[in-house]
């Protein structure tokens, strides 16, 4: 069960994933999926919606009244939101992404990359290209604990080369 007792979750639908946690005062939206090994910091504001600029107010009438259907916001496996960022709907985070603290994101973040600021940009990559593609590749995310035990953590790419060497069928959930 993820750790969700201190922060707010939307009203469903809504999925968190395996050894997932969000912190203290923190906003999941309702049309959220958060994948496997996610940490998200205090403070957040994830699937924030956006108010129409452009009528007679700011007020979300369409929302309100149900016509208009809100945007799923997805979170990776394996990503890092730090605290105080707000992630906005219809955005999509990558598998392995880090969100720096106090970020604004509205905009999808490729895999394993690194964001910073408001609004958020592109500061680096995790790791080289090779070993994203591997990461990504093996779905580590998706192994038994025990599997996941085994692996030199600290190696990205002893991992991916363990993983890519252990029995298809025993590995996975």
């Amino acid at each position: 069960k993820p750790n969700i007792d201190a922060c707010w979750v939307g009203v469903e639908p809504y999925v968190i994933g395996r050894n997932s946690y969000v912190g203290e005062f923190s906003h999941v939206s309702q049309h959220t999926t958060i994948g496997a090994f996610t940490s998200i910091g205090n403070l957040c504001t994830i699937g924030a919606q956006k108010h129409p600029l452009d009528g007679l107010t700011t007020f979300p009438f369409m929302e309100v009244l149900k016509a208009k259907k809100q945007m799923e916001t997805i979170i990776g496996s394996d990503v890092w939101i730090g605290c105080n960022v707000s992630i906005m709907e219809g955005v999509v985070v990558g598998h392995g992404a880090v969100i720096g603290a106090g970020a604004v994101v509205t905009k999808n973040v490729p895999p394993y990359t690194i964001v910073v600021g408001n609004p958020a940009k592109i500061l680096k990559l995790r790791f080289p290209v090779k070993i994203i593609e591997g990461l990504l590749e093996t779905e580590w995310w998706t192994l038994t604990s025990d599997n996941i035990r085994a692996l030199p953590l600290g190696d990205p790419q002893g991992c991916i080369d363990a993983i890519r060497g252990m029995d298809k069928e025993k590995m996975m959930l």
